[in-house]
C-alpha cells in the first residue's frame, strides 16, 4: 500500500467515524463539501448509457425557487456547488444562476455534453467565475459519436474544451463511461486528453439506470473490467485520472490506481437535489422514494441534512445483507454502490470474478 494513499485512507476512515458517532448521540453533522443540483432532464442529446433518460421531463425548480436554495446552501457553509443534467446549457437561466452561486461566495461547476459551448459562451462561463466544468467525451470521433447518437457531438465537445482552456477555466474535466464499445479506444482518448491538457479524467463504467437499463450487454465483463483498472494503473502518470463512483472499492487495484480511497460520500460529504426539489443521495440515484431524504419545498436544507441520510451514515448496507456482513472487505467497502445494487452488480468480487471472501 503506497503511503499516500495510506495516510488518505486513515483520515478518510477517522471522517467517517466521526459522522458514525455524531450519528449515534443525535449531535450536529458537519455541512457537506459540495451540493450537486441536478437542474434538467432535458437533453439535445440521446446517449444509450445515459441514467437521466425519462420520457417526459419533469417540472424544473425555477429561477426564484433555486436562488432561496443556494441561499439556504450557502447559510450552511458549504463550498462547492455542481450542476449537471440532462443537459445544464439547455436552461436560459443557467448564466444566472452560476452568476449567482459566485454572489453567494460558491464555487460552482457544471458537467455538459459540451455541444452548446461556442466562443461566446465559454465567455459567459468565464464571466460567471465557473470553478469546474466537466465535458463528456467517449471515444474518438466514429464511436463518441455514436454512442451519443448525434455526428457532430464529438467536435463540439473537442471545441468545447479548447474555447475553455484558452480563457484559462480553473479545472477542466473529461468524464468518459467505459462499455464494451468504446473499451478498445482508451489509449486514443488518452492521447487525446493529454493534447487538450485537460486536468482531470474521469472514468466509470456504465451504471444500469435510466436508458443505461436497456444496454446491459454493454457491461463490461470481469476481463474487460481488468483490462481497464490496468489501463489506468499503467497511465495515472501521464494524466491524472479519477476512477469511478460506482466501483468504490477495488480489491488489490485500490491503491494501485487511486491516491485515496473512494468510499461512498453521500450524507457524509455531498448530497443532490433533484429538478423536482427533492434531495437525494447523488445524481445517479434515480427519483426513487428510497432514495428521497426530503423535500426543500417542505423542510430547510439544513434539515434535511441533519435528520436525513442515517442509513449512510451508520452503514445500513453491511448489516441488511447477510453476504456483505460476513465478507472480509466489508468496512472498506461498505456494501458498495446503491444504485448498482439495482440490477445486483454491486459487488466487486462478482464484477472482478473473484471469489468472494
Amino acid at each position: 500500500m503506497n503511503l499516500i494513499y495510506t495516510l488518505n485512507y486513515f483520515a478518510t476512515r477517522i471522517y467517517r467515524n466521526k459522522i458514525f458517532n455524531k450519528t449515534i448521540k443525535n449531535q450536529r453533522i458537519p455541512p457537506p463539501s459540495l451540493v450537486v443540483w441536478d437542474c434538467t432532464r432535458r437533453c439535445n442529446l440521446h446517449c444509450e448509457h445515459c441514467g437521466a433518460a425519462v420520457s417526459k421531463p419533469p417540472k424544473e425548480i425555477a429561477f426564484g425557487e433555486i436562488k432561496k436554495i443556494i441561499d439556504d446552501v450557502a447559510r450552511m457553509k458549504v463550498n462547492n456547488f455542481f450542476i449537471t443534467g440532462g443537459e445544464p446549457l439547455i436552461r436560459e437561466d443557467i448564466f444566472e444562476i452560476l452568476n449567482y452561486i459566485h454572489h453567494k461566495g460558491l464555487k460552482s461547476g457544471i458537467a455538459t455534453n459540451g455541444y452548446f459551448i461556442d466562443r461566446q459562451k465559454a465567455e459567459k462561463l468565464k464571466n460567471a467565475h465557473t470553478y469546474s466544468i466537466q465535458i463528456s467525451i467517449d471515444g474518438l470521433k466514429k464511436i463518441h459519436n455514436l454512442i451519443r447518437g448525434n455526428n457532430e457531438s464529438y467536435d463540439k465537445a473537442v471545441k468545447a474544451i479548447g474555447y475553455l482552456k484558452g480563457l484559462k477555466i480553473p479545472l477542466i474535466t473529461v468524464a468518459s463511461t467505459i462499455s464494451k464499445k468504446n473499451l478498445g479506444d482508451l489509449t486514443n482518448i488518452k492521447n487525446l486528453l493529454v493534447k487538450l491538457k485537460v486536468n482531470i479524467w474521469r472514468i466509470c463504467i456504465i451504471m444500469p439506470i435510466g436508458r443505461a437499463k436497456d444496454v446491459k450487454h454493454l457491461l463490461l465483463s470481469p476481463k474487460e473490467l481488468i483490462f481497464l483498472l490496468e489501463f489506468v494503473k499503467r497511465n495515472k502518470t501521464s494524466i491524472k485520472i479519477y476512477f469511478g463512483e460506482n466501483l468504490p472499492y477495488l480489491l488489490d487495484y485500490e491503491d494501485k490506481i487511486r491516491q485515496e480511497p473512494f468510499l461512498c460520500p453521500v450524507g457524509i460529504t455531498t448530497f443532490c437535489i433533484g429538478t423536482d426539489g427533492k434531495i437525494r443521495g447523488c445524481p445517479e440515484q434515480p427519483p426513487m422514494t428510497k432514495f428521497i431524504e426530503g423535500d426543500t419545498r417542505k423542510q430547510s436544507i439544513d434539515e434535511i441534512w441533519q435528520k436525513g441520510f442515517q442509513k449512510y451514515r451508520l452503514n445500513s448496507l453491511i448489516k441488511e445483507d447477510n453476504k456483505c456482513s460476513m465478507c472480509r472487505s466489508k468496512n472498506k467497502c461498505f456494501g458498495g454502490c446503491r444504485v448498482m445494487r439495482l440490477s445486483e452488480i454491486h459487488c466487486i468480487y462478482k464484477l472482478l470474478g473473484k471469489l468472494h471472501s
